[in-house]
């Protein structure tokens, strides 16, 4: 969804400089000594502008796809919660007020973003292969790793509940989201779980999934820091700390990678396991 997004991007500074004021000045200064010579007067354009419409909008072509498209890009480096119609409207180059005349406000935007992100989930999905453990293991992780991807998007979703899933589409197409949790809670039923079951085991993926992203791209795990920890632990006398000296080599080089794949294989473990009880 966001491939071709840097072909959006304002001009440089340079490219500015060459279409910038000065250039409209010396273009203007030409204007006047023509005009000078030849005694002939400006014509005055009689061409309306929109009623409503801001008079930027003629300068800036806009829409709410480029909005959208441009604060999703933004959401992977900046916490969603703290992406504001302000900051978007200046990594545009326009107003606020622009930004203002396509959403509604500041829930628009954030509910936008997160429908932009589960579409781009749904873009990726896996194809089915007919067993129910590879596909769901497949979901899981290609949900983990857009969620490592867009960790703005991630810092809103561990740390606030509006718009998660079902998010405010009265302007949109469609809602992604909710197409999301479809595809998302089918693989969970394809095990054969009741709707009980299927509704909390599904969540508790997803919370899953969302919380260790956020690890990873915060760099909690021990492997982000382990020349320091080894220092520590290996000091550690092995009579005082017995269990803290006897984890002191794997603990430190316990990563990212390893810690989704063990987490995600402990939930498919205890998934099967759960199939054959009552």
């Amino acid at each position: 969804f966001t491939k071709g997004f840097e072909s959006n991007t304002m001009p440089t500074a340079k490219n500015k400089s060459t279409t910038g004021t000065g250039a409209m000045v010396k273009s203007g200064a030409k204007s006047k000594a023509k005009t000078k010579s030849t005694k002939v007067s400006p014509q005055k354009s009689t061409a309306l502008r929109g009623r409503g419409r801001p008079a930027a909008q003629e300068r800036n072509p806009l829409d709410r796809n480029i909005i959208f498209r441009c604060a999703t890009h933004m959401a992977k480096t900046i916490p969603l919660q703290d992406l504001s119609i302000v900051k978007v409207a200046k990594e545009l180059g326009v107003t606020p007020a622009l930004i203002h005349y396509y959403l509604d406000g500041r829930d628009e935007l954030t509910s936008g973003v997160m429908n932009a992100f589960y579409r781009e989930v749904l873009s990726q999905w896996p194809k089915p292969s007919g067993s129910w453990r590879t596909d769901l293991e497949a979901a899981c992780r290609r949900l983990y790793d857009l969620h490592v991807t867009f960790a703005g998007v991630t810092a809103y979703v561990v740390g606030y509940s509006r718009f998660h899933v079902l998010k405010d589409t009265r302007n949109a197409d469609q809602d992604y989201g909710l197409l999301m949790l479809e595809h998302f809670v089918g693989a969970v039923r394809a095990i054969g779980f009741d709707a009980e079951r299927t509704s909390s085991y599904s969540h508790l993926l997803m919370q899953f999934i969302a919380a260790t992203a956020h690890t990873t791209v915060r760099s909690n795990w021990p492997g982000e820091h382990d020349i320091f920890l080894a220092k520590v632990l290996g000091a550690l006398d092995a009579n005082t700390y017995p269990n803290a000296h006897f984890i002191r080599e794997s603990y430190v080089r316990f990563d990212a990678g390893f810690a989704f794949e063990q987490a995600l294989t402990l939930f498919m473990d205890a998934l099967e396991y759960a199939t054959r009880r009552p």
